[in-house]
């Protein structure tokens, strides 16, 4: 019961693109799991404003974005700017 009543233990929900989810949040969970190993990370991938929509009605308890693509002014929830994420484009050489 101290656990749950902390947060050290249970299931955090969170929602992200699957280019992040695979980027970003791949080497976060196996540092996540050695701090906190009764917390469940369950990851749902989403995009667009699917993934507010989610956070809204408490389907997750955390959600990415694009920054572009949220309301910066909802009251409901506070908002954290994440560092730029660098994008490659490949394309065949052709001769």
């Amino acid at each position: 019961m101290q656990l749950l009543r902390r947060g050290d233990t249970g299931v955090f929900k969170v929602s992200g693109s699957p280019q992040v989810i695979e980027s970003m949040f791949s080497g976060f969970l196996h540092r996540y799991a050695k701090r906190d190993p009764n917390v469940e990370v369950r990851l749902i991938e989403e995009i667009g404003t699917q993934t507010l929509e989610l956070l809204d009605r408490g389907e997750v308890h955390l959600e990415q974005t694009l920054a572009y693509t949220a309301r910066a002014a909802d009251a409901r929830f506070a908002s954290y700017l994440l560092d730029s994420m660098e994008l490659l484009a490949r394309f065949p050489c052709f001769p």
